[in-house]
């Protein structure tokens, strides 16, 4: 089953967990961060992807969707 973004609704605006401001955050400068900042950052990315794989790997592949609960 594929997202299909049309039939979709959607989260209201109000209710989301984070604005565009809280996404948006500015990037650090290589040559004046803090090796340690930098080892971080790259852990979490490194982490947040094996999680979405991993997440991906254990669903099982259901014939119809709404047995995949």
């Amino acid at each position: 089953m594929a997202f299909d973004p049309l039939q979709e609704r959607g989260i209201p605006l109000d209710e989301q967990l984070r604005n565009w401001r809280e996404l948006n955050v500015t990037p650090i400068d290589p040559d004046h961060a803090d090796p340690y900042t930098r080892c971080r950052i790259i852990t979490m990315n490194g982490i947040e992807v094996e999680a979405i794989l991993f997440s991906h790997q254990l669903a099982p592949p259901l014939p119809h969707p709404y047995l995949n609960r």
